[in-house]
């Protein structure tokens, strides 16, 4: 049985850029709203430094994420949990979370974001949390003095790279093809001494021990097809994360990002989505367009809800 007070006007599931904006928005609507997410911030943690936000310098992914928590303190209640199952009851949502606790609302906002692409190689499972990791900004202190290969050719890739550099002896930033970021972070890993960038070229092998020692590479590098390291940072794109939904009919394009359309609304009634894991933005996927997807589709659900309340009436 759903408690009374566990039934809402909006639930958003995700507090990175897009869920945080869209609660602060929720709370200026004066919607009865609650956020639901295992970790605060989103992909905002994993950046090293973002220079592109209007009305920041140059500040931490992580500074940011205390930015955008502090302007909802106190007027949201924020759930630290994972949401295991999302489902309708008649015209609402039914949530579980991992707690088994059940809250139901009249609205949902998808905001959980991407998660990290594996690289697919032998040896990575086997080393991964010892030696091969997918969080730069979590794990680079404990690579002090050591040899690190970052793979990818992105914005994530260099951020990594960048950060990395900061403790690490000597990087490599090994890009499958060419590299895609943009010319400030090549410029700023061109300047970088730790830093060396490497085109075309990938890792077919990790090997070790215990923990990782050794990649096998796809081609020759210095005349040799193997390089020592002691990790290896994966930064090779993102993919939805889309699971809680995966039986829900929602529409997706080919990759699985969820199609919205200009007011964040998806296929389903009442169901909308922000942020990295859909088509919003055409596709640009940047702090300050999840921000904005966050803020219209919070809108959305109150002139949603307003018309909801008139037609009752």
């Amino acid at each position: 049985m759903i408690m009374k007070e566990k039934k809402y006007d909006l639930i958003i599931i995700g507090a990175g850029p897009a869920g945080l904006s869209a609660a602060l928005y929720a709370t200026q609507y004066k919607l009865n709203t609650i956020i639901i997410s295992e970790r605060l911030g989103g992909t905002l943690l994993s950046c090293s430094e973002i220079s592109n936000y209007p009305g920041q310098e140059i500040i931490p992914g992580q500074d940011l994420a205390k930015v955008f928590e502090q302007r909802i303190k106190g007027k949201i209640s924020i759930i630290e949990d994972n949401v295991t199952k999302l489902r309708k009851l008649g015209n609402d949502f039914l949530i579980d979370i991992k707690d088994n606790n059940q809250f139901q609302s009249e609205a949902v906002i998808l905001a959980i974001g991407a998660v990290r692409k594996k690289l697919g190689v032998k040896g990575e499972e086997e080393f991964k949390n010892r030696g091969v990791s997918y969080c730069a900004i979590c794990d680079s202190p404990m690579f002090k003095n050591k040899s690190v290969a970052v793979v990818g050719s992105g914005n994530a890739a260099l951020h990594a790279g960048l950060l990395i550099s900061e403790y690490a002896k000597e990087v490599f930033i090994l890009a499958r093809n060419r590299l895609k970021a943009d010319p400030v972070l090549i410029d700023k890993a061109q300047e970088n001494v730790k830093i060396k960038m490497v085109e075309n070229i990938g890792i077919e092998e990790i090997k070790g021990s215990v923990f990782v020692e050794k990649i096998n590479l796809s081609r020759k590098l210095n005349g040799n097809k193997s390089m020592d390291v002691q990790g290896v940072f994966v930064e090779i794109g993102i993919e939805p994360d889309a699971e809680i939904i995966s039986d829900f009919g929602v529409e997706k394009d080919s990759v699985g990002f969820i199609k919205v359309n200009s007011a964040m609304e998806t296929n389903i009634p009442e169901l909308y989505a922000a942020g990295d894991m859909t088509t919003g933005s055409n596709g640009l996927r940047q702090v300050i367009t999840a921000a904005a997807e966050g803020a219209i589709a919070a809108t959305s659900v109150y002139h949603m809800v307003k018309e909801n309340m008139e037609e009752s009436e």
